[in-house]
């Protein structure tokens, strides 16, 4: 894949993409627990943002909605480029994706609309 960055990283990005996104927290979790100071945040948006589209997968709506919102928390403090990823960008389409969800009358079903589901894709390290 791209060169440059951690390979846990990479294996949590290609995970995500195939919507395999229990494992892409795992990977991002064994090198968010590794990592400390300004990218540490990061790396826990990335997990819950994984973790949230889990949860709305599997019907855990109260889940989604609140991991949703940490990762919105914790990914909205940094800027396009971060770690090649276009921050912004990917909190729209997060936005996008959850939006019925967050429109969503108490108790009302709501079913995760996979084509919405965002995929990473990296600028090439500098």
């Amino acid at each position: 894949m791209e060169p440059g960055y951690p390979p846990e990283y990479l294996a949590g990005i290609e995970h995500f993409n195939r919507g395999e996104f229990f494992e892409a927290h795992e990977a991002w979790e064994a090198i968010w627990l590794e990592t400390g100071g300004p990218l540490s945040d990061f790396y826990k948006g990335l997990i819950q943002a994984a973790v949230s589209i889990y949860h709305f997968r599997r019907g855990n709506l109260a889940g989604a909605r609140r991991l949703h919102a940490g990762s919105r928390g914790y990914l909205s403090k940094y800027a396009a480029g971060t770690m090649g990823l276009d921050v912004p960008d990917l909190l729209a389409r997060l936005e996008g994706l959850f939006a019925p969800l967050l429109d969503a009358r108490p108790g009302e079903a709501v079913a995760l609309d996979e084509a919405a589901v965002p995929r990473i894709r990296l600028r090439e390290a500098g």
